[in-house]
């Protein structure tokens, strides 16, 4: 006679928002990229059932673990130049980039987001601002510009509880570009 095993038990909306809040934990900490936070967050919504919910953080320490130092503020001097930020990195709380002639690139597809809303401070004479971001990942544009303009595609579907990103900008000529990196 074989046994049968237990139905799994299904999940409720309580126990999805529990992981949520622990992906943001871990995608704040550092343990997580803004794009694996996407996808284990899509994941954990559409989980029906415990086994399902729990393969969404088996590979990722219990909450008594203590998370690494954050970076705080960090500042970039550029006289003639550029700024460019690709693959694995660590985001700070506030990134500032301050310079006369020169471009900043920042993919923050594969970054490590510090706090729950990094803000990136760019103040250029003349040069434009790139920014990458995974879908699902808000980038708010504020500040001025002279003479140039800005295009957001990322405010589309933000994802509950993941990271903001404040982008201020202020310069004389030059545009500002935010895409997002669909899934």
């Amino acid at each position: 006679m074989v046994a049968e095993e237990p139905p799994a038990v299904r999940v409720a909306d309580a126990d999805r928002d529990c992981v949520l809040t622990l992906l943001r934990e871990h995608c704040v900490a550092g343990r997580l990229t803004l794009e694996e936070f996407s996808d284990r967050t899509d994941r954990a919504l559409e989980a029906r059932t415990q086994p399902h919910l729990e393969a969404v953080t088996s590979d990722l320490p219990s909450a008594e673990s203590s998370p690494e130092p954050k970076l705080g503020r960090q500042t970039v001097a550029l006289v003639i130049g550029g700024l460019e930020r690709r693959g694995r990195w660590r985001l700070p709380e506030r990134l500032r980039a301050i310079g006369l002639i020169g471009g900043i690139e920042l993919d923050l597809t594969d970054a490590v987001i510090e706090t729950a809303e990094p803000t990136i401070e760019v103040w250029l004479v003349i040069g434009g601002i790139d920014v990458r971001v995974p879908e699902g990942i808000e980038v708010e544009v504020g500040g001025f510009r002279i003479i140039g303009g800005t295009e957001n595609e990322s405010p589309g579907r933000h994802i509950p509880g993941a990271p903001r990103v404040r982008l201020r900008q202020f310069g004389l000529i030059g545009g500002t570009s935010v895409t997002t990196r669909r899934a």
